[in-house]
């Protein structure tokens, strides 16, 4: 009987697994792997996210910088045509000013065998380095505004499309314009009047 009891009283120790270590499970490998998963995952987005990031900064940084080149570039041409239209040394100022509109025509020309139309956008440069005179100049230039357009459109109405084409008829164009809004004014003005600055003109 005291047998039976001391078995009761003392069971059997608890088998521990390979597994099993101070009772604690220990995670598998498949375990381990899922969870190193989305760390990698997490990781790959971070660097894609990066390098998406930095291509795009490269893309827009070319796109600025060759657009600049380009604009200049066009600054440049036409620069360089408006230098060859006035025949003298760029003017002190411009009418209208920059802030403004251009002085724009649209024009049909006198071509008979089919018809043609020419889109003429133009400022006037004046100007010398006496700010009162200037003023003065720029009065009479705005008081003769109506005079100037009209006289534009009856020269550019005369004109062929083939009389506005390549760069000798241009400077020619050019000319006939400076010459006669120079008729305009007063003798002691006509000499402010400098050049004729084309910035388009468009045959259609």
């Amino acid at each position: 009987m005291s047998n039976v009891s001391a078995k009761i009283n003392n069971p059997l120790p608890r088998d521990r697994g390979a597994g099993d270590k101070g009772g604690m499970k220990m995670p598998d490998k498949d375990e381990a792997l899922e969870e190193e998963l989305p760390k990698k995952e997490k990781k790959s987005s971070k660097m894609l996210v990066s390098i998406l990031i930095i291509v795009s900064l490269v893309l827009i940084g070319a796109v600025v910088f060759f657009s600049s080149k380009g604009k200049n570039k066009s600054n440049n041409d036409m620069s360089m045509l408006q230098s060859s239209l006035s025949g003298v040394s760029e003017p002190v100022e411009i009418y209208p000013p920059k802030k403004d509109p251009a002085l724009s025509f649209q024009v049909n020309l006198a071509d008979e065998a089919e018809r043609h139309m020419v889109i003429f956008k133009m400022r006037i440069g004046y100007g010398e380095l006496n700010a009162k005179r200037n003023k003065k100049t720029l009065m009479r230039l705005s008081e003769r505004d109506f005079q100037i357009r009209d006289l534009v459109n009856r020269i550019l109405m005369d004109k062929k499309s083939e009389d506005l084409r390549g760069r000798e008829k241009i400077n020619e164009l050019s000319a006939k314009i400076l010459n006669d809004i120079k008729g305009l004014f007063e003798p002691k003005y006509r000499k402010e009047i400098k050049s004729i600055l084309i910035e388009q003109i468009l045959v259609q």
